[in-house]
């Protein structure tokens, strides 16, 4: 490795292990719904994104509501992505001046990151711009739709049941009684 390489490895260790204890904190406070010094800050940015989102979040979600949620957002993804992908020659940080991605592979690709099988028919350094891969692709890697839908069904039918519950404040399954037969969540084996 060279000396710039260690510089970086080493500054990024350094603003890695620096951050750790505050933001630990902090995610600790917002998960189990109390207060902290960003809410004065933060607090009417999240109550703007509610009241756009038509979200209160002192009430639990419903099944239907929640299903609508997962299917508009990964919806609205779809189309970014594929608007993204399709006009990239003419959106910026495309330093090698790469053409628009064909209708055809934009939406392959759009469905394939959308649906979280990531699947390539590309090299993505020879095809996508800079914008595409950060604001399109990482995006869609870091926040994709439930994974485990098929394995969830036995702990849906337990939640709806009335045996387990979702909390409302950080949307962790937790349940009433042990229900280990029915309802894979984490908190039935305790």
């Amino acid at each position: 490795m060279t000396g710039n390489a260690w510089i970086q490895f080493v500054l990024f260790l350094g603003v890695l292990v620096a951050t750790v204890k505050p933001l630990g904190w902090y995610m600790s406070q917002v998960y189990q719904g109390k207060p902290c010094w960003l809410d004065r800050w933060l607090g009417p940015v999240e109550h703007w994104f509610y009241q756009l989102a038509g979200v209160d979040p002192l009430h639990e979600m419903s099944w239907r509501a929640y299903a609508l949620a997962v299917l508009l957002f990964n919806g609205a993804g779809l189309v970014f992505l594929y608007v993204l992908l399709r006009l990239q020659d003419i959106l910026p940080l495309n330093p090698q001046e790469f053409s628009a991605v064909g209708p055809d592979l934009a939406f392959n690709t759009a469905a394939s990151f959308v649906s979280n099988t990531n699947w390539q028919s590309y090299a993505g350094e020879t095809t996508l711009s800079y914008l595409s891969q950060m604001l399109g692709l990482a995006c869609r890697i870091s926040c994709p739709p439930p994974r485990a839908w098929p394995s969830s069904w036995p702990s849906f039918a337990a939640w709806s049941a009335g045996r387990c519950r979702r909390s409302a404040t950080s949307g962790w399954i937790w349940c009433d009684q042990r229900c280990t037969s029915c309802c894979p969540c984490r908190w039935c084996s305790l």
